[in-house]
């Protein structure tokens, strides 16, 4: 059996091209009352493959909110801001998460098959994050990814070697999954015209999105897109544009663009602004990306 970890708060990947975690928190240590959040809705600079194993827990992906139940199976790209949410009786909240960088997926793929696109998928209208792991394939899944872990850990002349095959082995049967028609589908949870207003938000970030425009857009008065938005997603709808904009931002200048091109993209019209709000979210400069 794989070490088990502890910890909610630990989101920072330290290996250059993957981590693997396998955890197990009482949530009830970390806060008196389902109203209190321990984990915040964030993004990382890589791809998340996130299994779960126990807990009462809703995840939120962007506008889409699923209900887990044992063996379910999450794929998240660094475009994606996501949270998991605790219910009452949350109890003992059990998950193994797989961490994976861009460059590490594109090397492992071939002519045929992209490991890039099980992430891509997930970001259309159309297509789940969310994947139901057959039970009698959990335990296997499980013992691939725990022996992942215990390579990981293992430091000898073929751990490199071996880690390599195993990812290869679970992300052909994650491609698998992205590539079927019986995917799981989205169960949502927030009100319509609050996800529609999010799939308007990231399908528009370059352009000035004021209140007035998304109350119209969306058929919602002002006053009630405030403060459902906030309920919903956790952000002011200003907070959240800001973190969508920043983030893909920081995309395009990974991708080469400069700062000031970044910054125009994705609707910043003064830098100024821009260099601030990107201190202040990532804690560097917009050049030292």
């Amino acid at each position: 059996m794989a070490y088990i970890e502890s910890g909610l708060f630990n989101s920072d990947m330290q290996h250059p091209e993957f981590e693997i975690h396998h955890r197990r928190d009482d949530i009830e240590s970390y806060h008196p009352s389902s109203e209190k959040q321990p984990i915040q809705l964030h993004h990382h600079d890589f791809y998340e493959v996130y299994y779960f194993i126990s807990g009462n827990v809703d995840y939120l992906v962007e506008n889409k909110t699923y209900h887990l139940h044992p063996g379910d199976l999450l794929l998240m790209s660094p475009l994606e801001l996501h949270q998991p949410v605790f219910r009452e009786d949350s109890g003992i909240y059990e998950r193994i998460v797989l961490w994976i960088d861009g460059k590490k997926l594109s090397e492992l793929s071939n002519s045929e098959i992209s490991f890039l696109s099980c992430f891509k998928q997930s970001q259309s209208d159309t297509d789940a994050h969310l994947y139901h792991i057959k039970e009698e394939k959990q335990k296997t899944l499980q013992y691939f990814l725990d022996e992942l872990i215990s390579t990981t850990q293992a430091d000898n002349k073929y751990s490199s070697l071996i880690a390599n095959s195993l990812l290869t082995m679970l992300l052909c049967n994650f491609h698998k999954l992205a590539s079927q028609d019986s995917n799981a589908k989205d169960h949502r949870r927030m009100s319509v015209q609050i996800a529609n207003c999010v799939d308007y938000i990231n399908m528009n970030l370059d352009k000035n999105l004021s209140l007035d425009l998304l109350a119209k857009e969306c058929f919602i008065s002002k006053q009630h897109l405030l403060r459902t938005f906030k309920e919903a997603m956790g952000f002011s709808v200003h907070q959240y544009i800001q973190k969508k904009r920043l983030l893909m931002a920081r995309q395009y200048m990974q991708n080469g663009d400069s700062p000031k091109e970044a910054a125009m993209k994705c609707g910043f019209s003064d830098y100024s602004v821009f260099y601030r709000a990107y201190r202040k979210e990532y804690g560097k400069s917009p050049s030292k990306n």
